[in-house]
């Protein structure tokens, strides 16, 4: 195997360090099996993508069984990673004007024919939401060498709970508004509300809103001069 193989499989290995003994190694497979492209051959299927890495019919079962109820959680292999990413010393943050930006966005894997898929997503092709396991990612913006590279923070799935994506979202924010650093602000789409953002205390951020979008400047008591994001004019 090349250089950098071995490098992958041992950047691996100290990720599911951590990892009580029994859940790692069913763990250390399924990671193999994600950078090399193998979840991409069988579509996101587990079992085939484990059996095309060529192991035994008990090791599939295994890394299936630690998937599924093994002890580990997302959290804390993503923090994980970061400290390991870091520690590689060829990761460098984005900043601008003195601020990292970190960005956040929600993502549908669409299921239309999964029994009890309780969220939605909207789908431009479709033009209105299908029913899909969303998820969340929020993730620092970063490059080694010449490649952009973004470094996660939080990777999150809507709860069964959260009726609406609308729900889902706020709940996103608040958990990322928990982990910012003085010096990071949060990128958002349209999709995010200005008000949500306010609500729950996102310090520093930038949304993208409507083209006509009007905002007043902060001057207590009262409200303050009505301005707009860019000067134009128009009928003069």
């Amino acid at each position: 195997m090349s250089t950098i193989v071995y490098h992958i499989c041992a950047l691996l290995e100290k990720l599911v360090l951590s990892v009580p003994v029994g859940t790692n190694l069913g763990l250390l497979h399924p990671l193999i099996a994600l950078v090399s492209g193998r979840f991409l051959q069988s579509r996101g299927a587990i079992f085939p993508a484990l059996s095309a890495l060529k192991l035994s019919a008990a090791s599939v079962r295994r890394a299936g069984a630690a998937l599924c109820y093994g002890r580990w959680q997302i959290a804390a292999l993503l923090g994980d990673w970061r400290c390991l990413v870091v520690s590689e010393g060829v990761w460098r943050p984005h900043i601008y004007e003195g601020l990292r930006p970190v960005a956040c966005d929600l993502v549908g894997f669409f299921r239309p024919h999964l029994a009890g898929c309780a969220g939605k997503h909207y789908q431009s092709a479709a033009d209105k939401a299908l029913p899909a396991v969303v998820l969340a990612l929020v993730a620092e913006g970063g490059s080694v060498g010449t490649q952009r590279l973004a470094l996660p923070h939080l990777l999150l799935r809507q709860e069964p709970t959260e009726t609406t994506e609308a729900d889902f979202q706020r709940r996103v924010l608040w958990q990322a508004a928990q982990t910012f650093a003085p010096e990071e602000a949060l990128i958002v789409d349209a999709g995010v509300a200005l008000s949500d953002l306010l609500d729950v205390g996102v310090a520093r951020f930038v949304v993208r809103l409507a083209q006509n979008a009007t905002a007043r400047r902060n001057r207590p008591p009262v409200y303050g001069e009505r301005v707009r994001p860019l000067k134009r004019k128009r009928t003069g």
